[in-house]
């Protein structure tokens, strides 16, 4: 599609709009969107065709723990991808940036993920008075073809303008939903062993210090563990462990010795 307002809220309006009986599941991809979001309702918009921007919807389990691990599988699945068609070994900042590592330590932001659930109401879905299906929306955005960032995003970067090399965005999208259904796959039938073990192997959070803002008080620490779920463990300068499940992470200097 040339343009929408969200290819989040596109998705969920075509599933909305599937016979009732059908799998609630959906794609759609942009060249530009008008009222794209982030997390925490963010505006986020780009230049027609500098971005893959993508959602997928399908359905999923009343579970709360698989929930929460879909935009890192999400996240894990694009890493993948990116590697395959550019050759380009990029990073996860928890909970849902894709990001560069420069050589002094400093990171660029190249893509992000929102995550988001609804309950498919369609007319005659779970007749009979049992449970309704809930859907999972992924959504993705990844900079592929920037001429340059504007001075706004001092933080981000571009893949083309990483590696040197236009990025083919139709190859890239296939690459991302098959790598995503296959993480979502593993973690569905339970391979979560498998699953913190790349989100270790990927993350550039963990082991650092970090500040957690949350919605109502902020935690400062290690980032020591992530769980089952993509939930952040985070070790205070008490001793005390907190499980963080959505916050904003700030990457803290280390504190001179």
């Amino acid at each position: 599609m040339a343009e929408t307002d969200s290819t989040n809220t596109l998705v969920r309006t075509l599933v909305e709009e599937l016979p009732a009986g059908s799998p609630p599941r959906a794609v759609a991809v942009a060249d530009r969107q008008v009222a794209g979001r982030g997390r925490l309702d963010r505006r986020w918009e780009s230049p027609v065709g500098a971005t893959l921007m993508m959602s997928v919807a399908h359905e999923v389990p009343l579970d709360t723990e698989l929930l929460g691990a879909l935009p890192l599988a999400m996240g894990l699945g694009a890493l993948e991808a990116i590697d395959e068609v550019t050759g380009q070994a990029l990073g996860l900042k928890w909970p849902n940036d894709l990001v560069a590592a420069h050589p002094d330590g400093t990171m660029a932001k190249v893509g992000g993920i929102l995550g988001e659930s609804f309950e498919d109401r369609r007319a005659g879905v779970r007749a009979g008075g049992g449970p309704r299906s809930r859907v999972a929306v992924l959504g993705i955005g990844i900079n592929t073809g920037w001429e340059a960032m504007p001075p706004e995003l001092p933080e981000a970067t571009s893949l083309n303008l990483l590696g040197g090399a236009p990025v083919d965005r139709a190859a890239l999208a296939e690459a991302v939903l098959a790598r995503y259904r296959a993480w979502w796959g593993r973690v569905a039938d339970g391979d979560r062993e498998g699953f913190v073990s790349a989100l270790e192997a990927t993350s550039v959070t963990l082991g650092r210090r970090v500040r957690v803002e949350l919605p109502a008080a902020t935690v400062s620490g290690l980032a020591e563990a992530m769980t089952r779920s993509g939930a952040l463990v985070v070790l205070d300068d008490r001793g005390v462990r907190t499980e963080v499940t959505v916050g904003d992470v700030v990457h803290l200097r280390p504190e001179p010795r």
